[in-house]
């Protein structure tokens, strides 16, 4: 570290001899703090990460995904329904909500009496991206009677927009409110696959509040994203927010981070919004998911 300037030529010198050159205390106490965060880092990840037993199985079953959902994809990539998207992650254990998949009322009612009430209804399909704005998802349906009138409104707000493919719909058991975190992934062209937790779900984008690591991630590593994110405060209970699942919100990020390693050449994107993180001791669940599979001349690029 120098405190005065160096001429180009002596920097190139240095660099070209493995010496790494910084100029001024600042920059100095900068470099310093960054080797001993990555040193925490590699103390956790990826060769002391003890991947799901299920991951090997995963990868098979992302493969055969690919393979039919590209088919007759004219190398575009493809979009899985939140049903099969959910299908795909409960296989690395994510809390997924019971849940089944109806194609008419009389399906639906028989699944909520499976279920239990409290419900929601969300249409499915591959355009279905952002089913709140498009009146595609009806929350705390109580009872049959509210089920027909849920169902029969979907129906018809839907219809009014012809471009619109719904393939089915979801009966999902509700969620009490909690907490919401968005998960993601995505590829960055130095580091590989990045995984990322931010605070507010469906608000993510106004709140700004996200951080990110290098997939893998263990749970332990997880928690210490949990703790750099700027609301992190309400993880601990706030007024009368009462203390939240940590462990449960840590766990789910760590496993969403080992199928996003597993999965990493066969999407485009894959993200969990919400996971809804319950009060301690009632878990973290995953509550919708998107993922996007990669077109498959992309696949190795």
């Amino acid at each position: 570290n120098q405190a005065t300037g160096l001429a180009c030529t002596e920097v190139q010198r240095l660099r070209a001899a493995g010496i790494p050159v910084l100029q001024g205390t600042e920059y100095g106490y900068r470099a310093i703090a960054h080797a001993a965060r990555y040193s925490q880092w590699r103390a956790s990840a990826p060769d002391s990460l003890a991947s799901p037993s299920s991951l090997g199985e995963l990868r098979q079953e992302m493969e055969h995904w690919h393979q039919r959902a590209t088919r007759s994809a004219h190398d575009q990539p493809v979009t899985l329904t939140e049903y099969e998207a959910k299908q795909i992650l409960a296989r690395i254990g994510l809390p997924i909500p019971s849940e089944r998949w109806v194609t008419c009322l009389e399906e639906a009612l028989a699944a909520a009496d499976e279920i239990g009430f409290p419900v929601v209804l969300k249409a499915q399909g591959p355009n279905l991206l952002h089913k709140s704005d498009l009146g595609a998802v009806r929350l705390g349906i109580s009872d049959r009677q509210a089920l027909i009138e849920a169902w029969q409104g979907m129906v018809e707000t839907l219809a009014a927009t012809p471009s619109l493919e719904v393939t089915g719909y979801l009966v999902q058991r509700q969620i009490p409110h909690g907490l919401e975190l968005l998960l993601g992934c995505l590829r960055d062209s130095t580091f590989g696959m990045v995984v990322s937790v931010g605070l507010g779900g469906e608000f993510v984008e106004i709140w700004r509040d996200v951080v990110y690591r290098k997939a893998p991630v263990s749970p332990e590593e997880a928690d210490r994203m949990l703790s750099e994110l700027r609301g992190a405060a309400l993880l601990a209970g706030h007024r009368r927010l009462a203390p939240r699942d940590r462990r449960a919100a840590a766990e789910a990020i760590a496993r969403f981070s080992w199928f996003a390693v597993a999965a990493a050449d066969l999407i485009e994107v894959a993200e969990v919004n919400p996971l809804i993180v319950l009060e301690e001791g009632r878990g973290a669940w995953a509550v919708d998911s998107l993922i996007v599979l990669r077109a498959p001349e992309r696949r190795d690029g």
